[in-house]
């Protein structure tokens, strides 16, 4: 009896272990996504297999940028053949920029569309892109974000465990006034709402204006208010944030091209093969292409949805005058850095200038 007795206990003992080590390795597994995780629960399928990639703007769904995403998701979909789909999430869903590029840094997101003038704070030679009448329309800026020139501004960002596929588009820059501004001596005084970019703010103090930084979600009250008299900025952000209410003039400076840089996470994209690699820069060259006719098609459409809405559009007058405080900017800036003066020589030789 003593025998049969430590025989059951034993067979009762370990099938109780048994038991508490399976409910121990239910409970404790991940059934949440992670990005960059494949869709299919088998280690060992390798057909059908998905992995779902997480990508963050600050813009909004109808923005240039957010269909732009949606076309960078087609063309990778498409050339993978189904192994990659990207999750979007739009409007600053997940953030701010700052808060997005820290987050795609450490992984927590593996790509994003961040504005150039948010890596200005870190990385100064971006603010190359808002150094005026480098170019004169979007077709230039395109090509210039082709050069190599463009490019080596791209790669500074690597120390932050990022890389950069190119850059995206949203528009020219344009001026959106309460009174009409058609020449240089209507910016004299001029409290102008700018991004706070170094460049920008000094761009404007040369002109003889007032720049005021300010947030986007400020400046329809602070015109309502009389706090500013005009805003640089995009015709779409004009639009979108209903600006042209109060403000119902817009000259058509086109003064440089706003802009952001497309990127990645390192270490997702270091664990790629070199033709999956190849894969996503040929779906971005597809999609930066793609963005720059998107952005010249709205340009045409948010002017006339301006008119329609009673904003009166003007031109500059006397651009000579202008031009040659732009110049004089630009010689400013060629000292200051190598890559930025290689970068505004490059930008003078494609606008012909």
């Amino acid at each position: 009896m003593g025998i049969r007795r430590t025989m059951l206990f034993m067979f009762v003992f370990i099938g109780m272990l048994v038991l508490a080590a399976c409910g121990s390795s239910e409970s404790s597994g991940d059934t949440g996504q992670t990005p960059g995780e494949s869709t299919n629960d088998s280690d060992d399928a390798v057909v059908g297999e998905t992995t779902v990639l997480r990508m963050a703007h600050l813009m909004d769904t109808s923005n240039v940028w957010h269909i732009t995403a949606e076309k960078f998701k087609e063309e990778i979909e498409t050339l993978s053949e189904g192994r990659y789909t990207i999750e979007i999430y739009p409007n600053g869903e997940i953030g701010t920029e700052a808060d997005m590029y820290q987050q795609l840094g450490s992984g927590n997101i593996d790509l994003m569309f961040s504005s150039l003038a948010n890596l200005t704070g870190s990385y100064e030679e971006f603010g190359a892109w808002f150094v005026p009448y480098l170019f004169d329309n979007l077709d230039q800026a395109y090509e210039m974000g082709q050069t190599d020139e463009a490019k080596q501004i791209l790669d500074l960002v690597e120390p932050d465990n990022v890389v950069s596929l190119g850059y995206v588009l949203n528009g020219m820059r344009q001026l959106n006034t309460v009174d009409p501004v058609t020449e240089l001596s209507h910016y004299q005084g001029e409290r102008i709402r700018v991004v706070p970019s170094p460049t920008i703010v000094d761009w404007y103090n040369r002109i003889g204006a007032s720049p005021t930084p300010m947030s986007f979600g400020e400046v329809f009250s602070a015109l309502q208010q009389g706090v500013i008299e005009g805003v640089d900025n995009d015709l779409t952000s004009i639009l979108s944030g209903k600006h042209y209410e109060v403000a119902k003039h817009v000259t058509l400076t086109n003064h440089f091209a706003w802009g952001g840089a497309s990127l990645v996470n390192a270490d997702f994209w270091n664990t790629l093969s070199e033709e999956d690699q190849l894969l996503f820069q040929e779906a971005y060259a597809n999609t930066e292409a793609f963005n720059v006719e998107l952005a010249k098609e709205r340009t045409d459409l948010d002017i006339a949805e301006l008119e329609e809405n009673g904003v009166e559009i003007h031109e500059l007058e006397n651009r000579d005058e202008i031009l040659t405080l732009a110049q004089e900017m630009q010689e400013a800036y060629n000292a200051e850095s190598e890559i930025i003066a290689a970068f505004i020589d490059k930008g003078n030789e494609i606008s012909g200038r």
